[in-house]
């Protein structure tokens, strides 16, 4: 009767367990945002990476625009940028703006981002921010 009961909740914690993985899998990781059409591309100064922008606009919402990065030697692409849209915040559309520092450091849209470790993503109150 006690493996009964050890079984029963085993199954019920893995199947939350996995339900949570889901909900952050989708709602919440960068390595699920929606591709969306291209808007812009810049290379760093050394011609290491490149980051590209996407605007993106799911049918139910108001969309964003997705920054991706790629390394050129070796072809690998990371979402380094997610922002909710900022025609929003403003009157008018916003254009947007990517100016390289140096080689890994670049600004998207006023937001500093070294391309090897930090990401921005609106919806943490804290992205990995380079200071």
């Amino acid at each position: 009767m006690q493996y009964k009961k050890l079984t029963i909740l085993f199954v019920f914690g893995g199947l939350f367990l996995l339900l949570c993985c889901g909900v952050y899998h989708f709602f919440f990781s960068m390595n699920s945002l929606p591709q969306g059409e291209y808007v812009c591309e810049s290379t760093s100064p050394k011609g290491t990476y490149t980051v590209k922008l996407y605007e993106t606009s799911p049918a139910l919402s108001a969309g964003g625009t997705r920054g991706e990065v790629i390394h050129n030697k070796n072809g690998r692409k990371k979402n380094i940028y997610w922002e909710y849209n900022r025609s929003l915040y403003t009157e008018a559309f916003t254009e947007n703006i990517i100016v390289w520092e140096n080689d890994e450091t670049v600004i998207i849209n006023n937001k500093k981002l070294n391309v090897k470790r930090d990401t921005y993503d609106f919806r943490r109150k804290y992205s990995n921010l380079a200071q």
